[in-house]
């Protein structure tokens, strides 16, 4: 009578490992009686369910941000428009107007993408989310680069830390290019790295 049966065993050699993990042997073994033969024998390391569990770690890291991202969207567009637009952001509106007759301007890229934005409305609320867009942005931005400096929690207390900062939500309720320089200063930090 054959007896087929498999051993699994990892090998503690340091010298049997690949990429610093250890090799797990499959081997399957036919036996009768005295004599044994070897029909196959399969290695593994542990670097592919390691691989596998980071995946899954960076999935649900991933999926941590929505949340921040959704209490940013609720504090930047709370009380929008409740308050009517004053002399800079006249300013603004003005130059970006002016455009493209005068591109003597100190940041022309906000005021052409103002301009741009301007097609669509001109209420109040409407010009004053081309900058909540960019300020969700910035909270975007900011937790990246923080999740690869120093990890997804610093990441997502960073982004949260952002979204709720007095500041932002003020440069954010704000028909000024300032939440675009943060988006920017931002987005180039992280391709930088």
């Amino acid at each position: 009578a054959c007896l087929v049966r498999r051993t699994s065993y990892t090998d503690a050699i340091s010298s049997s490992r690949v990429d610093g993990y250890p090799l797990k042997y499959s081997v399957i073994l036919r036996s009768s009686g005295q004599d044994s033969h070897r029909l196959g024998m399969t290695l593994t390391t542990q670097r592919s369910q390691d691989a596998q569990s980071t995946e899954r770690k960076q999935r649900f890291s991933d999926v941590n941000i929505l949340p921040v991202l959704l209490l940013a969207t609720v504090l930047y567009c709370y009380q929008l428009g409740d308050n009517g637009l004053w002399i800079d952001e006249f300013s603004s509106i003005q130059d970006a107007q002016a455009l493209p007759d005068d591109w003597n301007l100190t940041r022309p890229l906000y005021y052409l993408l103002l301009k741009g934005w301007m097609i669509f409305g001109t209420s109040d609320i409407w010009l004053r989310s081309l900058s909540v867009i960019f300020g969700l942005a910035s909270v975007f931005w900011l937790w990246r680069l923080s999740k690869r400096i120093a990890g997804p929690i610093v990441g997502i207390v960073s982004a949260i830390l952002l979204a709720c900062s007095p500041l932002a939500l003020n440069h954010v309720q704000e028909v000024r290019m300032y939440a675009l320089g943060n988006m920017l200063t931002l987005a180039g930090s992280l391709f930088l790295l």
